[in-house]
């Protein structure tokens, strides 16, 4: 999974992450099985065009290829406390789950309006490829 994010209002890689959520059964890369919930989060950093991205493709497998939406995507932000959750979705802005497909990579663009609305976009390509997203 590679995922990047438009419209954040700092410029600070510190100060945000990425969480990503399983709550179904699966697989990590290395063929390991994970039952129930996982979680992984990471740090990204800002490229060139001010956008935050992961730094590389998290290396995650869904045990099932049909789209249940088990796979949630949360961007963080540090706050004097800890952190909050900024957004976060399931589903692209079609309504379509955001899911992983075994031997494929899932591409999310998440893009923050000045209002606060979350558009998510979404592209599947094969293994290790890296969708560079245009104007959505």
């Amino acid at each position: 999974m590679n995922i990047t994010v438009r419209g954040l209002k700092g410029t600070d890689a510190d100060n945000y992450s990425f969480s990503i959520s399983n709550s179904s059964n699966g697989y990590y890369f290395t063929g390991t099985p994970v039952l129930n919930t996982s979680k992984l989060k990471e740090q990204g950093a800002f490229n060139t065009k001010q956008e935050y991205i992961s730094p590389t493709p998290y290396l995650l497998t869904h045990s099932d290829n049909e789209p249940n939406g088990d796979i949630w995507v949360n961007i963080l932000e540090k706050t004097e406390t800890g952190e909050t959750s900024i957004t976060g979705s399931n589903k692209d802005s079609n309504g379509n789950f955001i899911t992983l497909i075994s031997g494929r990579t899932t591409n999310v663009l998440m893009e923050i309006g000045v209002n606060g609305k979350l558009s998510v976009y979404v592209k599947v390509t094969p293994l290790d490829e890296i969708h560079q997203w245009t104007e959505y």
